[in-house]
């Protein structure tokens, strides 16, 4: 959202996080500590391992996409999602993921 930014390259170790079992951020324009800065001020990139039967609220804004690498779900409100499955929600109140009997690895971007 900003013109004119010297290209740049970052790098960062996520592997305490995802066995963490917890919804951490991956890459942010919004300055979460420990996240990849993006220069989109309104953008989030969240993921997370989630053991069998692990409920997370996922965070919300404007847009939602939500994308199901590993296992599967329930999105409520929403439904069943499987691997590969995705979902892309515009002004969503609340969001919450369960994850299958076989855990999930989720990706979601947040924008405003």
């Amino acid at each position: 959202d900003t013109e004119g930014i010297e290209p740049g390259y970052e790098q960062i170790d996520i592997g305490d996080r995802v066995e963490s079992g917890e919804l951490f951020p991956i890459a942010s324009g919004q300055g979460h500590e420990g996240a990849v800065t993006i220069h989109q001020a309104g953008a989030v990139l969240w993921g997370g391992r989630l053991a069998a039967g692990k409920q997370v609220e996922i965070p919300v804004d404007r847009h939602v996409h939500l994308y199901v690498a590993v296992g599967s779900g329930t999105l409520d409100p929403g439904g069943e999602l499987a691997t590969g499955d995705a979902v892309r929600l515009t002004d969503p109140e609340t969001l919450t993921f369960t994850a299958g009997d076989d855990g999930a690895e989720v990706s979601i971007w947040v924008t405003a």
